[in-house]
């Protein structure tokens, strides 16, 4: 944006906190960038937000690797079919809506019937739209495109899959298969909630999109990862409109109404 002197400033700041991040944050037993307290022990919560070093592009090319591959892909952690909680599954305090289990914190009253409110679901496992959009982003910067791919499959299912059953999409979803969001999340003012339509949008960029993280102006088209035949049309970029039809059989791009690939 022709401003080269707040470029180079806020460059080195970025290269401080990465240094800085790298020294300190990087754990190395369990393959994540994770939380510390004062007193320098690690923090015993994890959450999808140790995947926001691949955003950041903080994270060395080999950690973002492990992270994804020992911690994102897992299922017992985040992985799975409806992906990914805002929670580790395996944390004590992860439930899911309708769930009564163990916990050890005794403040919270677990969601129990449709209309009640809970916290718990909230932010001990429900999947929210910004959180994998972020983690969705970081991938594509490091290039795990399959892992990508695999997400915006899943994002986008999840968001369909409550489109065709109850004709709305809320502000966040169940972590869970076979149950639905609660009250809280579904109420008048919420059933169409803006950031929710980041789910399908991570399948658009899949098949057509600008290159956030290459050459200004660059566009990325087609995908190894989504199952299937997908096909999506008027994306507009850069004073261009672009369909793209991705199958395992055929990969198609046209620009304004021309077969520029095929």
């Amino acid at each position: 944006v022709g401003e080269p002197d707040d470029a180079r400033r806020f460059a080195a700041v970025h290269q401080r906190i990465a240094e800085a991040m790298n020294e300190r944050l990087w754990n190395d037993e369990l393959g994540m960038y994770l939380d510390r307290n004062l007193d320098g022990t690690w923090g015993d919560v994890v959450t999808p937000t140790i995947f926001y070093p691949l955003f950041g592009g903080v994270a060395t090319p080999e950690r973002a690797r492990r992270t994804v591959t020992e911690n994102l892909l897992d299922p017992s952690t985040f992985w799975g079919e409806y992906a990914i909680p805002s929670i580790s599954r395996d944390d004590p305090e992860y439930c899911a809506n309708g769930d009564v289990s163990e916990t050890s914190s005794p403040r919270y009253t677990y969601y129990l019937g449709w209309g009640d409110e809970n916290t718990c679901e909230q932010w001990r496992g429900a999947v929210w739209p910004p959180m994998n959009a972020s983690v969705y982003d970081g991938l594509k910067r490091y290039g795990l495109d399959e892992a990508a791919g695999g997400l915006a499959a899943r994002s986008t299912s999840m968001y369909l899959e409550s489109w065709d059953t109850n004709g709305y999409f809320p502000e966040y979803f169940d972590p869970e298969p076979g149950q639905v969001i609660n009250a809280s999340a579904v109420d008048s003012a919420w059933r169409y909630y803006t950031w929710s339509n980041l789910m399908p949008l991570m399948a658009v960029h899949e098949l057509v999109a600008e290159d956030a993280w290459g050459e200004p102006g660059a566009v990325t088209f087609g995908s190894l990862a989504l199952p299937g035949r997908n096909t999506v049309d008027d994306v507009r970029l850069h004073g261009h409109t672009y369909a793209a039809t991705v199958s395992p059989r055929v990969t198609t791009l046209r620009r304004d109404g021309r077969d520029v690939f095929r």
